[in-house]
């Protein structure tokens, strides 16, 4: 593709995502029948990097501005869908996971992932209900960002960095507990795995935990 026509098409993603009204958008001609799902997440962070958006959040405390869900999200969507590309947010409870599908090769997947632990840092401490919402908010937020590498503050990146360490160091007590008790317990950890048709070492985070669970409720079971 021509430099020009890159251009043309950039400048189109412009004029109708940034347009007063965000429904009326220009099928772009793009040929995506060829391009694998890499090349097509490349050419969605190139497209969103040139609409050069705004961040509306302003934090205070640290006096960074940061990037709002509806600054960006509603055109990754748009662009999601020129492209061909399918994304869905889910939240489990110990990792948030956002999954990118090309729908001209269904076999073409890739999975982006959060810890839960993250959101937690910047809990407001309201009710249940309003902490949830703003977990989901929050990870599906850093997700959507992460897929398209738009980058964040410092301290948002610590406090991430942070959490992912903790998280890794959960996961690897959580193996290392299930190995020490893998002989008395093998029938149970067996089980458990063949259940979720996977193995030991590809077990997500919060699979290790619960599995940590089960084997400390048949502990204690056997003491009863």
């Amino acid at each position: 593709m021509s430099k020009k026509i890159e251009e043309t098409e950039n400048e189109k993603v412009k004029s109708t995502i940034l347009g007063n009204n965000i429904y009326k958008v220009a099928e772009l001609e793009i040929d995506t029948s060829k391009m694998s799902i890499y090349e097509k997440i490349q050419k969605a962070r190139v497209m969103i990097l040139n609409l050069a958006l705004k961040k509306s959040g302003k934090n205070e405390k640290y006096n960074y501005e940061f990037f709002e869900s509806g600054d960006f999200i509603p055109y990754s969507i748009l662009i999601f869908s020129q492209l061909k590309l399918y994304s869905a947010f889910n939240l489990h409870e110990t990792i948030g996971e956002l999954t990118i599908r090309n729908l001209e090769n269904l076999s073409e997947m890739e999975i982006f992932s959060c810890p839960t632990k993250f959101a937690s840092l910047r809990s407001t401490g309201d009710t249940t209900a309003q902490d949830l919402g703003a977990t989901i908010t929050y990870i599906k937020r850093y997700l959507y960002l992460n897929v398209l590498e738009l980058t964040e503050h410092d301290e948002v990146n610590r406090l991430l960095n942070e959490s992912l360490f903790q998280e890794r160091t959960d996961a690897e007590k959580a193996v290392n507990y299930i190995k020490e008790n893998m002989e008395k317990y093998r029938h149970n950890i067996e089980e458990y795995i063949a259940e979720r048709n996977t193995t030991l070492g590809h077990l997500k985070p919060e699979q290790l935990i619960e599995l940590c669970s089960h084997i400390r409720e048949l502990k204690r079971g056997a003491k009863e």
